[in-house]
């Protein structure tokens, strides 16, 4: 990451349509990059696999990425990021249940960055797993150094 962006890596970042969806349904991940370039998108299921880590599932692209536009800081400080999609992705119907990573790698730089989701099936399951996206979210800086504790003048803002 270059110091100068901080809490950010503009060559290539992402989002997801969903934080939790079921296999079989559609997702739809939000790229940018900056500046202009092909990329690609592997995704990998979280899990020990022998002390792997992860399972790779698949490949996408590549894909001819843009530059997408910043949010403005709205009511409430809050920044509602509207980017154009950029990647479909129809959950597999036989996908496990589990936490998933989407690596996005730039081709020609091979700079990365992740986007995480999960997915639900419907079969019982005998432990229930809480991923905390709100709380990242929360403390998120992106896209720079302004999250719900943070007011972009001091570093750490704990005022009114």
């Amino acid at each position: 990451m270059d110091p100068a962006t901080k809490y950010r890596c503009p060559w290539i970042e992402g989002y997801c349509s969903h934080t939790s969806i079921c296999a079989g349904d559609t997702l739809l991940f939000h790229v940018s990059t900056n500046p202009p370039s092909t990329y690609h998108l592997d995704i990998y299921r979280l899990g020990f696999y022998g002390g792997a880590g992860g399972r790779f599932m698949i490949r996408l692209g590549p894909f001819q990425g843009r530059v997408q536009p910043d949010p403005s800081i709205g009511p409430k400080r809050l920044r509602d990021c509207r980017w154009e999609p950029s990647v479909m992705l129809r959950i597999p119907p036989h996908w496990l249940s589990g936490v998933y990573v989407g690596k996005l790698t730039t081709d020609r730089e091979n700079w990365q960055s992740y986007v995480i989701f999960i997915v639900r099936d419907g079969r019982r399951a005998d432990f229930l797993f809480q991923c905390s996206d709100t709380t990242w979210q929360a403390y998120n800086r992106w896209p720079n150094q302004y999250s719900l504790y943070d007011n972009g003048r001091t570093e750490w803002y704990w005022g009114n």
